[in-house]
């Protein structure tokens, strides 16, 4: 479900069998996530640690069940407050770039459910993923973040980056939670 909403597919049953048995194949790429533990798993939408992560683990089923993706908006509202984290990030061989963070999603798929733009350049079948750094300072630096998410701005600065590459490091200086396609992942660094 959570590719099919990444894609624009349809949800509907008849739609979406259409698609399924008279669309075009398509090979997509498939991401190898390794936790601090070192057992491989992998992943083909999104990954995320910080409050991405605690957005999919705090959303009520109940609620789901109710109003649909917008629980996820109810807890992402909850889950505003979680702390910034010091983390290091390396793409590819380059030099790691440090933030203070409270969110890293790494993603093959740009739009969250509801059409949100989360990483608008990501492409599933491109080779490379796409990362973002979420890091306001202060509940204000939410508004400007929204902003640039909706308006699919593409200039980074210290509250909103975006990065690309085909091999992605995250190291993080304590364990956060973490996420693999919208499934807890437990705590890492």
């Amino acid at each position: 479900l959570l590719l099919a909403a990444g894609r624009e597919s349809p949800f509907n049953a008849r739609d979406a069998r259409d698609v399924v048995f008279g669309g075009q194949d398509r090979a997509i790429d498939l991401a190898t996530f390794t936790p601090d533990s070192g057992e491989k798993t992998t992943f083909m939408v999104m990954a995320g640690l910080g409050m991405d992560a605690m957005i999919m683990t705090g959303v009520n089923d109940d609620l789901k069940k109710r109003i649909g993706y917008l629980a996820y908006f109810v807890s992402g509202v909850k889950a505003l407050t979680f702390p910034r984290v010091k983390v290091s990030i390396t793409v590819d061989d380059d030099e790691p770039v440090r933030f203070r963070a409270r969110t890293v999603v790494v993603g093959n798929v740009g739009f969250l459910q509801g059409g949100i733009p989360l990483l608008p350049e990501a492409e599933i079948d491109d080779g490379l993923l796409d990362v973002v750094i979420v890091a306001p300072k202060r509940f204000l630096g939410w508004l400007s973040i929204v902003v640039r998410v909706v308006t699919r701005g593409k200039r980074n600065n210290e509250r909103l980056t975006r990065l690309r590459g085909k091999k992605i490091h995250i190291e993080a200086e304590k364990p956060v939670p973490m996420q693999l396609d919208g499934d807890p992942a437990g705590e890492g660094q």
